[in-house]
């Protein structure tokens, strides 16, 4: 079989000496009802819910969903999560916390957190200057919010558990108001504060709590900005069409492409921190590190909703994810690959087909160097994991497992642990779930943060399970489940819910989780 064709190599773009590709997810569940040219769009990272408001500044036909405005959250797959009823004001920007928590800022510098099934779990004001000069712009980063005033006053909250306004320095009044507005986070900053970028004029000013920086730039105005998911670089499109990359110190000039449009872009963002990606009404375009680029068409309107290793695409039917393909899967699925990964899928391949050449290319292998058929079985596993297709996992596990059979030091460990984690990715990928996470999202986000937000989702019976299949502690999943089971426990007595919890708690310990989570 031509496994090259069945992973879509053909298809790949390659961008200097790396492979790109763009690969459908969902189909969105949402059906016809959803227009995102009209709508506000927020993604929570790590391939985490959509929340879509109505765009009041958007001219919009006056149909019976236009006149009742609601905040609606929808899981990665298009699922609708919760309808919250919109009265509250406007909207000026949304954005999504570490815990999964939906930020909403309003131009009066009320800001609101909701969680994922629409309860209101905190709100809190930035201070009453912005009930009369109200807010401008707002950024919204993992732990906090910032907005710049009317009257140019920064104030920002750095810790949404304790929202504490904090005034950055005013800006004296500039000639005309800031283009467009970015944040280093305290986390990725190299003063270890809250740095804000505004593009104002031709320069870009610096602002953090010891005082304000011009940078004395000469190409703006700059009408898009974007800062890496590293912190390290900075992406700006130019008045004259130029995306321009430069280091966030502003002390190095890496790379200009022009992009023959003076019509900014809708967004501009990082796809990792190899590309950035910029999006115009039914185009898509990608700019490598060395001036390649490869264009995507479009006839529905799009959001980019950047990841650490990509970006979701979401169209009014679709979901994609645009990133790098892996090193391992590059090394067994490029086209005319002769690495050891590459021959061992075609061992696997001889094999099923009862051709006895698949012992000779064994046998290739193994004379490639010393260590040929482990790196060959390590590369497998490696593009296994990666990988989203299933029938795609299975058949480089099957590879795998054939080529560690003729190991004479065989470990299962690696095995075994692929497997798990597979198990745990495919469960959680199924559009009933809704969280199309990857590998390296997961690494990031760690495996017991995972199942927090599934058990927030009051997906707690696969909570569990991912917890035994992962050695993972279930007592925080139980906790939830016996908490939300309190607070919907309806026309139930204390002492009945009180039996049922003891039941049910009595059958997890029996699942065989870790003695630990009982």
């Amino acid at each position: 079989m031509d496994w090259a064709e069945a992973t879509g190599a053909h298809s790949w773009s390659k961008l200097y000496d790396r492979y790109y590709r763009k690969q459908q997810m969902y189909r969105l569940a949402w059906g016809d009802e959803i227009d995102l040219a009209k709508m506000k769009v927020a993604g929570a990272p790590f391939a985490g819910p959509v929340a879509l408001l109505r765009d009041s500044s958007k001219i919009s036909m006056v149909t019976a969903s236009t006149l009742r405005n609601s905040l609606n959250i929808y899981s990665a797959a298009g699922v609708l999560l919760a309808e919250i009823p919109w009265k509250k004001g406007k909207v000026v920007d949304m954005g999504w916390t570490e815990k999964e928590k939906l930020v909403v800022v309003l131009d009066d510098g009320s800001v609101l957190l909701y969680s994922v099934d629409g309860r209101l779990v905190q709100s809190f004001n930035l201070g009453d200057e912005f009930k009369v000069d109200r807010v401008l712009q707002a950024c919204i980063w993992k732990s906090g919010v910032v907005c710049l005033s009317r009257a140019y006053a920064l104030v920002y909250v750095d810790d949404f558990a304790e929202p504490l306004p904090r005034r950055m320095p005013r800006l004296q009044e500039p000639e005309a108001p800031p283009t467009c507005m970015a944040i280093i986070p305290p986390e990725l900053a190299p003063s270890k504060g809250l740095e804000v970028l505004l593009a104002i004029g031709k320069t870009i000013l610096t602002v953090d709590v010891a005082g304000i920086t011009d940078q004395k730039l000469t190409a703006g105005p700059l009408r898009c900005i974007s800062v890496c998911p590293n912190g390290k670089m900075l992406a700006c499109f130019t008045h004259d069409g130029f995306v321009w990359v430069i280091t966030t110190d502003f002390s190095k000039n890496l790379s200009e492409f022009p992009t023959k449009s003076q019509v900014p872009p809708q967004q501009l963002v990082w796809c990792g921190t190899d590309s950035v990606v910029l999006y115009w009404d039914k185009m898509v375009l990608m700019v490598g590190p060395y001036g390649d680029w490869v264009k995507h068409s479009y006839e529905e309107p799009l959001r980019l909703l950047p990841e650490v290793d990509g970006v979701r695409i979401i169209s009014n039917t679709l979901q994609e994810f645009l990133h790098r393909v892996p090193e391992a899967t590059v090394d067994v699925f490029k086209i005319g690959s002769c690495s050891a990964g590459a021959m061992l899928v075609d061992a696997l391949d001889q094999l099923e087909r009862n051709d006895g050449r698949a012992h000779d290319t064994i046998r290739a292998i193994r004379e490639m160097d010393g260590n040929g058929l482990q790196n060959a079985v390590d590369t497998c596993l490696a593009a296994a994991a990666h990988e989203y297709d299933v029938p795609l996992q299975q058949m480089l596990l099957r590879a795998a497992a054939y080529g560690s059979s003729f190991l004479q030091m065989r470990s299962p460990l690696l095995m075994e642990s692929t497997t798990t984690l597979l198990r745990a990715l495919n469960a959680v990928r199924d559009s009933a779930i809704g969280l199309p996470i990857t590998k390296t999202q997961l690494e990031r986000l760690t495996p017991a943060a995972m199942v927090e937000r599934l058990a927030q989702r009051n997906h707690h019976y696969l909570a569990l399970q991912l917890c035994q299949w992962l050695q993972l502690d279930a007592r925080p999943v139980v906790v939830h489940w016996a908490c939300q089971r309190i607070l919907s426990g309806g026309s139930l007595s204390d002492d009945q819910l009180h039996r049922e919890i003891n039941e049910r708690l009595k059958a997890v310990t029996d699942l065989g989780l870790p003695s630990h989570s009982a």
